[in-house]
Order: structure tokens, then C-alpha cells, then sequence
């Protein structure tokens, strides 16, 4: 496989891309474009504080969960490894999201 294929995976570290030598194929240079802007998004979410207990998040668009609701703002009860455990201010129940720090959000001051 080479990355003239158009490979779907874009998660070629920079440092790989890094090594690769010039290529005037359109799906390689794609395929490349596409893994540094994975990188890059990467990189900023990784910039974003951890959440901790108790802390309020609003989310810039609402979330669908399974249970037929929606919530745009959600409370923080406890980061895990892969995901964060939060409940409803509104209803009290709790929704665990996966890879939080991929989606837009803002931390509310709750001091005001």
C-alpha cells in the first residue's frame, strides 16, 4: 500500500509524513493534507483542560443521547481513561461520552 492508494486512515504521525519523499500524485498530496489537519486538530484538543467534578460544560451544539434527549449543557461527576461520566442539571440522570475533548465546548464560571 502506498499513500498514492488514497488510504481512508489519516492518523500518519507528522513525523512519518515528515519522511516522505516529494510526490506530484493528487491522492497522495491529499492523503497527506488530510493526516497534517488530523494532526493539527489533534494537537488542539489535546490543549484543552481536563475537566474535573462538579464543573459545568456547555457544548456548542446539543447532544443526541440514547435515551431520546438532548443536552447542550451537562455536569461534570467523573473523568475516566477514554471518556467522562456527566449528569443532567435539569433531570439528574447520567451519560457517558466518549472522547470528549473532540467536540466544541466551553467550561461555564460557575462563580458568577
Amino acid at each position: 500500500m502506498s499513500d498514492e492508494m488514497g488510504p481512508c486512515e489519516v492518523e500518519c504521525p507528522v513525523e512519518i509524513l515528515a519522511l516522505l519523499t516529494p510526490t506530484e500524485s493528487k491522492n497522495a498530496s491529499e492523503w497527506r493534507e488530510k493526516c497534517r489537519k488530523f494532526a493539527a486538530r489533534k494537537a488542539e484538543n489535546a490543549k484543552k483542560p481536563d475537566l474535573k467534578p462538579g464543573q459545568l460544560v456547555e457544548f456548542e451544539h446539543a447532544i443526541y443521547m440514547t435515551d431520546s434527549t438532548t443536552h447542550k449543557t451537562l455536569q461534570v461527576v467523573r473523568p475516566e481513561n477514554r471518556r467522562v461520566i456527566f449528569r443532567s442539571p435539569e433531570t439528574g440522570d447520567t451519560y457517558a461520552i466518549r472522547n470528549v475533548k473532540q467536540r466544541a465546548y466551553k467550561i461555564l464560571d460557575q462563580t458568577a
